[in-house]
């Protein structure tokens, strides 16, 4: 297991966002998760207040020649669980990571990511876990910058409103989810 904590000048539910939506695949991560995965293909899962969302690699095409009984999904896709409000796990083929959310003020996070990996235990599975897990934090880094520009733009208060779009079905479920329990304590 390896533990990194950072701080990010940027709301906690911003930097949630990100880890909920893959149409910012290409735009965000165009030299590091896109040539390997697809923009704005997902799928979304809710339960209860927490949600799955799977994001297919493009090796996945691979299974369209084998039976359908046969298919196994394994290193196919990342799959990101978001444990409501502040947790998420994803999946990798070499490692897991589960990142928690620490809101420290409106416009700051402190970021704790936990990678965990089974394949450690020989050689080649540590350097297959280091290299997913170095591939992982320039992701990270990416959408870190994101986040932060974004938290920028919400400073300058130039707009009243934001509507969620059609491909945003897992942060407008969180929140949702978060309004329902502001709600039910104002």
């Amino acid at each position: 297991m390896r533990l990194v904590e950072q701080e990010f000048a940027a709301n906690w539910k911003i930097v949630a966002e990100g880890f909920l939506e893959g149409y910012h695949i290409r735009s965000t991560h165009h030299d590091t998760f896109f040539p390997l995965q697809y923009d704005n293909i997902n799928v979304v899962e809710a339960f209860g207040r927490n949600s799955r969302i799977s994001f297919p690699y493009r090796r996945i095409e691979k299974l369209r020649k084998v039976p359908p009984a046969e298919r196994k999904t394994s290193g196919m896709l990342t799959h990101v669980y978001h444990l409501f409000p502040n947790v998420m796990v994803a999946t990798f083929p070499a490692n897991m990571i589960m990142t928690v959310l620490e809101p420290l003020a409106v416009d700051r996070t402190r970021i704790v990511t936990y990678t965990l990996s089974n394949l450690a235990g020989h050689e080649e599975g540590r350097a297959a876990v280091a290299q997913g897990r170095d591939f992982v934090a320039l992701g990270a880094a990416e959408d870190r910058d994101m986040a932060c520009a974004a938290q920028r733009g919400l400073a300058a208060r130039a707009n009243d409103a934001f509507t969620f779009g059609l491909f945003e079905g897992a942060i407008r479920h969180f929140h949702c989810n978060l309004q329902g329990l502001i709600g039910d304590v104002a």
